[in-house]
Formats: C-alpha cells, structure tokens, sequence
C-alpha cells in the first residue's frame, strides 16, 4: 500500500483521498481509504523509517542514510491569464486562477 502511495503522489500531488483515485486510474487495485488511514500510523514509526531509509540509501548506493524535509506547495494569482510561469493547473482549493508550484528542500539543521 505504500509503494502504490508514494507512485500515486508522483503522478499526481494530491489529497491521501484522492490518491487512491489516482492508483485506480494507473490500473491498481486501490485499498479502501479506512485500510489507509488505519496503516499511515505504521509508516510513521521511527523504526519503518528507518529500515525504508536504509533499503533506499542501499539501493542507491549511498552512504549512512541522513534525513531530508521538504514540502510542496501552490501559490495562486488573482488574473485570467497565464504568463508562462503562472499557469492554470490542478489546486486543492479546485482554483481557476493561475498557480505557481513551489518547494523546499533542507537538510536535518534547516536553512544554512
């Protein structure tokens, strides 16, 4: 059920909800939104994350595994019309207005 989470955020950000849309869409068998939110509590234990970042950093070949926040986000623009960055796309709020996406990325300490 993980797997098909994190493939369906890739696809398409969007709601935990709406997700299993998305995996239905791609031509998987979603599970029923109560499985999913009665297993997230078991994805968000320190030790499942750390055997997920072990096995990541093992299949990319990489050293001690180190933690990495990040957040994407949508900012709109109260016009019409697009711009070439402002461009009309899909919105939780369901907006019509022009959006930009924006993200952040740090490491453990935050901003540097």
């Amino acid at each position: 059920m993980f797997r098909l989470l994190v493939l369906a955020r890739i696809v398409e950000p969007t709601s935990k909800l709406d997700s299993l849309r998305v995996v239905e869409e791609a031509g998987f068998d979603p599970p029923a939104y109560a499985t999913l939110k009665r297993r997230l509590p078991a994805f968000a234990k320190e030790s499942w994350r750390q055997k997920l970042a072990a096995a990541c950093a093992r299949t990319a070949d990489l050293g001690p595994a180190s933690l990495v926040l990040y957040d994407v986000s949508t900012l709109y623009f109260e016009t019409d019309a697009g711009d070439g960055s402002r461009e009309h796309g899909f919105s939780q709020e369901r907006r019509l207005e022009p959006q930009i996406t924006i993200g952040l990325l740090t490491d453990a300490s935050g901003f540097r």
